[in-house]
């Protein structure tokens, strides 16, 4: 039914009281027809649709799909009207390579157009033997054996425009079948490889003024090249031209070892792709607002918001049967005016970055000020906190699973299910005026199962604009309880081991486990390792590779070929080949492999086959309890697969591969799948009790993972690889997603001093992570035992309570960090209240902390009792209205856990007076003193 509104100054009305009566009473008619289940409006009407959450949310659209109001209670966010849903179709992008902006683009002019730089132990020339197409190409040579070289070819600035969006490819080879890449923890190559930190084989980009000057002081990376390189392979970035940008250089840059590398098919073009809203008709049907349309080839879009108790459930599907491959990026976004320059009598609005960092928003091409962990200005230009979803690309996505902005009276908030993983973007864009979600979708005929669909899930939601980003992820984990807390509860072991358990000999290992109450998991790997042969030998081709793959046992070789992941070129995708030290003298190749379980023979099922059946009954038959199975090196290599028969199988909704623009599965979907399947298989044994842990090193990719984890590891280097996997960046992010759960973390590196493992264990108890150390942590300073052994007792006295991701709590240093576990209680161990106090600077202070304790239902603040549960001393306090307000007095990189209880102190505030020499140094007693709190 179509329904055309009239309007207040329609010519036939005539003014005057009746005259408005009538009107008004055909407003109310039609409204009421509006909202009726299953009716519409037509695309071109002045009507409008709404609905409102119980909490006061409410969003009205149009009839065609455009946002004309948004409010939280009383307060109207200030919006535009506009379509809300865009498509951006880059189904062909890699077919695209006109007009090219570069000239010479093949190297068939020799190097005309092109200029050598920065040569160390590389030669350089044109090889006219070998080719992509035509009859030549770029040849690099690293001369060395022993280290990496360092070359730079680049070409003559081409224009272009600011603001612009233009794609960056070209065709590399290696002699060898691969190159090797930077060395580095997996996490790097999602992130640091972006801010130029390491500097890998690609593409990279160097823009200029109009005057000629370079705007960057040194080039970006625009497309890297690392490994899968036997046949030609493609690589692909999508660069922004800063402002001010006139023109840009494009620059090949090999870092080789005693090999050959050749590139071709150079190409620089403006992304001809471009955004298109997607209209189509609203109707009002079961309290829901359903939106039908197409884009502009016919593919159909489904757009069903629902409103829910706390948040506006938003649910897009689309839907494509033209039996076409497809890859598309899906955002939706609402318009708002958010901007410090134009919102009008409205207090400025920020965008947080995460839990520590705030921005207000402020129009212009460049987010202003940049965070705090900046990307160059054409990678990252918006309000957003990314790293790279895939290791060998720029994607960008979202670190944390939702984002927020507020202006101290308003917060709003959205954020994507993990119900099912994708990839996805947050961001705010100034320059479009729109906060938004972006997707990465893939449509493929070789994946039946999903009878050509793909679906994106999003959570729209009001957040208590004075705990910002805390209170996003705080509602976020209430309204979804069951993805950051498990039932099978880790916390409370003493400590935690994994390995193989699948021999008599090695399940009574678990036997005496389970008497010292030590969490046991049985080690796995999504990945597959093969050695090659010595390192003393030179190192080996792709088909050296391949071959030893064939000698394998039938099972482990059966797994291989059935469960490695291809590439954009055909290969079979590396992780890695070297010397590493857990495997030392041997060289070793690292593969890719999906865990589907529909893989007959697969990876999935011999993991399952090989160790962790065996391992359960092993453990069974000595009446030992194996606690778990762990992953280890969860999602290091983060990419989409692109094999075909694997895309027959997934149940799951595909991306694409950024660099060719081919639907492919992402590894943490088919790990997704997996896990799910290993649920399954322990149920059926009687075995729901045990745990899944991983060994964190994922970084965003893992997020839609996280409700099928129930224990959370990790490992590195605390002081000189801080980094990378040791930060406070790190730390929040992965404490956010592990939410009530366990989390423990294994320091491997040696020659500590006792201040260095004070600054170690002090981070460690800040986000209630359990503080290990590993066998090949030689040389700490005499001492440091025992400052680890009590950071461990005090752990047990307070994670098993729980994090909390809203503190109510604060310091008037800018320096002390705080987290809170646990509710107010007054039962007894493993329940109350407790807040972790982190001096993170340099210096010494004395901090006064302030705790909202009717948020924390003390009503009675007067009434509380405040214990430092290192050394058992009573805190004194004083109170102001319902606040708790003490000090601390905290030594540089000094944690005090801090136990809040109702009447006298409880038992478990009385312990070992050694913790009294636990944490801090002082620094006038000189480095690697203990002083007491």
């Amino acid at each position: 039914m179509s329904v055309q509104l009239i309007s207040k100054r329609h010519p036939g009305i005539i003014p005057g009281r009746a005259a408005f009566r009538f009107i008004n009473m055909l407003w109310v008619i039609m409204a009421v027809i509006l909202c009726s289940p299953g009716i519409s409006c037509s695309t071109n009407a002045e009507g409008s649709l709404s609905i409102a959450t119980e909490n006061g949310l409410s969003m009205i659209l149009s009839c065609d799909g455009q946002l004309t109001s948004l409010a939280i209670g009383r307060h109207q966010i200030p919006a535009r009207q506009e379509q809300v849903l865009w498509v951006r179709d880059m189904s062909s992008a890699a077919q695209v390579s006109s007009p090219n902006l570069l000239s010479n683009p093949g190297f068939e002019q020799g190097l005309t157009g092109w200029s050598l730089q920065s040569i160390m132990d590389t030669d350089i020339g044109v090889d006219s033997a070998v080719s992509r197409s035509g009859g030549s190409s770029l040849k690099m040579h690293g001369l060395n054996n022993g280290k990496l070289g360092a070359a730079m070819v680049y070409s003559s600035a081409v224009p272009v425009a600011p603001g612009r969006l233009y794609r960056i490819s070209g065709y590399f080879k290696s002699s060898r079948g691969y190159l090797q890449g930077i060395s580095g923890i997996p996490t790097a190559h999602q992130d640091m490889m972006w801010r130029g930190i390491l500097n890998p084989n690609g593409l990279y980009v160097q823009w200029l003024d109009a005057q000629g000057a370079y705007i960057d002081n040194s080039p970006v990376l625009a497309a890297p090249v690392h490994w899968n390189a036997s046949s030609w392979r493609r690589i692909s970035g999508e660069v922004h031209a800063p402002a001010g940008a006139a023109a840009v250089q494009v620059l090949v840059v090999g870092r080789l070892q005693d090999e050959y590398m050749w590139v071709d098919d150079l190409c620089v073009l403006e992304s001809p792709e471009r955004e298109q809203p997607v209209a189509g008709s609203v109707i009002k049907k079961d309290g829901k607002l359903i939106q039908t349309g197409e884009t502009g080839d016919g593919t159909a879009v489904t757009v069903t918001y629902t409103p829910m108790e706390d948040h506006i459930r938003i649910h897009i599907e689309i839907e494509d049967n033209s039996n076409r491959e497809r890859a598309l990026e899906v955002s939706w976004g609402l318009p708002l005016v958010l901007a410090a320059e134009e919102a009008e009598n409205s207090a400025p609005w920020r965008w947080w970055d995460d839990v520590h960092h705030s921005r207000i928003i402020h129009a212009g091409p460049v987010a202003t000020p940049l965070p705090e962990y900046p990307f160059s200005e054409c990678l990252s230009w918006q309000y957003e906190h990314v790293v790279s979803g895939v290791w060998d690309g720029w994607l960008p996505v979202s670190l944390y699973p939702y984002a927020a902005v507020e202006n101290g009276e308003s917060g709003l908030a959205m954020a994507v299910s993990l119900a099912s993983p994708r990839l996805v973007k947050f961001s705010y864009d100034q320059t479009g005026g729109r906060f938004e979600a972006r997707a990465y979708l893939g449509i493929s005929p070789k994946a039946p199962k999903l009878h050509g669909r793909a679906d994106l899930t999003l959570e729209l939601y009001p957040a208590n604009p004075e705990w910002g980003f805390r209170s996003a992820m705080n509602l976020y984990a209430k309204r979804h309880p069951g993805w950051f807390k498990s039932e099978r509860d880790t916390a409370s072991f003493r400590d935690y081991e994994r390995g193989f358990y699948n021999t008599t000999e090695q399940a009574r290992q678990v036997l005496e486990f389970d008497a010292q109450d030590i969490f046991s998991a049985e080690y796995t790997v999504a990945e597959a390792s093969v050695d090659i042969w010595p390192s003393s030998m030179p190192m080996p081709s792709y088909d050296d590779l391949l071959s030893t793959v064939s000698g394998l046992p039938g099972p482990k070789r059966d797994a291989v070929y059935s469960s490695i992941a291809y590439g954009g070129n055909g290969d079979w995708q590396l992780k890695h080949v070297g010397d590493f030290k857990w495997a030392a003298g041997t060289w070793r190749a690292v593969w890719y492999t999906s865990v589907d379980p529909d893989i007959e023979g697969g990876w999935g099922q011999y993991l399952w086959e090989e160790n962790i059946r065996p391992a359960i009954d092993a453990t069974e038959a000595e009446g030992a309890v194996l606690d778990g199975i762990m992953m280890d090196n969860f999602l290091s290599a983060p990419g989409v697969d692109l094999r075909d028969d694997h895309l027959g199988l997934t149940d799951t909704a595909l991306t694409y591969d950024i660099a060719t623009y081919r639907p492919g599965i992402h590894n943490m979907v088919n790990i997704y799948e997996y896990f799910t399947w290993l649920r399954q298989r322990l149920r059926e044994r009687d075995r729901d009790d045990m745990a899944i842990a991983i060994n964190f090193w994922s970084m965003a990719a893992a997020n839609g993972l996280v409700p099928l984890i129930d224990t959370f590891g990790g490992e590195g280097q605390s002081k000189t690889d801080s980094g990378s996997n040791w930060t406070t960046r790190i730390l929040d992010y992965r404490r956010a997603m592990s939410g009530k759960k366990a989390m423990s973390w294994a320091n491997e590196e040696s020659g500590l001093s006792t201040w260095d493992v004070q600054a170690y264990v002090s981070r460690a108890l800040l986000y209630g992570i359990y503080p290990k150390r590993k066998e090949e942590a030689t040389g700490w300073e005499p001492g440091s035992e025992e400052i680890l052994k009590n950071a461990q007792e005090i752990f047990h006295l307070y994670a098993s309570a729980g994090w909390e991701p809203v503190t109510y709590a604060a310091s008037d240093n800018e320096d002390i960090w705080i987290e809170r576990f646990g509710h107010m209680s007054s039962e007894g161990e493993g329940t109350g209240l407790f807040f972790t106090v982190y001096n993170k600077g340099d210096s010494s202070y004395s901090s006064s902390i302030t705790i909202e304790s009717a948020a924390l239902g003390l009503l009675d603040p007067a009434s509380a009792k405040l214990t430092d549960i290192a050394t058992g001393q009573q805190i004194p306090f004083s109170t102001s209205g319902n606040n708790i307000i003490f000090s601390l007095e905290m030594e540089p990189q000094q944690t005090r856990v801090i136990r809040v209880a109702r009447g006298p102190a409880c038992n478990l505030c009385s312990v070992d007076s050694r913790f009294s020499v636990f944490l801090g140094a002082d620094p006038s007693q000189g480095p690697g003193t203990i002083s007491p709190i």
